[in-house]
């Protein structure tokens, strides 16, 4: 009877530890995932007051990536001083979800695409990649 007991108590810390490394690597995609949404505004020229850039964002039900607030910025191609506003950001109930908090974001990933860019590039070897070494310190005793 202990011996099952014993394998009952491995088995659901196993299940946690899986989870973990599984939040873990869904948070490491979410954030290559906007570093590579940034590397295509800079490569697409779609930076003027850098507003944009600054509000790819990556949000699990904890915690949000800092978003820029909304004010006046000057365009670096224009000298002029612009408003900007962010829209409202997403707060997941589970998992990660990454965003852009510009409100005028739908207009430029629909002239030229950052945003769905990144998150093809972002498959096969790469997600994988953003999975290896992570630990949870399971072996170690940690649950």
């Amino acid at each position: 009877m202990a011996k099952a007991t014993s394998l009952k108590w491995y088995g659901s810390n196993v299940k946690a530890a899986f989870k973990k490394i599984e939040k873990q690597g869904l948070l490491r995609v979410a954030l290559r995932i906007r570093s590579n949404a940034r590397r295509n505004i800079t490569r697409n020229d779609q930076i003027d007051t850098k507003f944009l850039w600054n509000s790819v964002y990556v949000a699990t039900p904890e915690k949000t990536t800092d978003i820029p607030p909304d004010g006046e910025f000057v365009s670096t191609k224009t000298g002029l001083s612009v408003k900007r506003r962010t829209a409202n950001v997403v707060q997941p109930t589970e998992g990660v979800f990454v965003g852009v908090a510009a409100s005028y974001a739908l207009h430029v990933e629909l002239k030229t695409s950052f945003l769905y860019e990144a998150m093809e590039s972002v498959k096969g070897k790469e997600a994988e990649e953003a999975f290896v070494g992570l630990q949870t310190g399971f072996f170690e005793g940690d649950e």
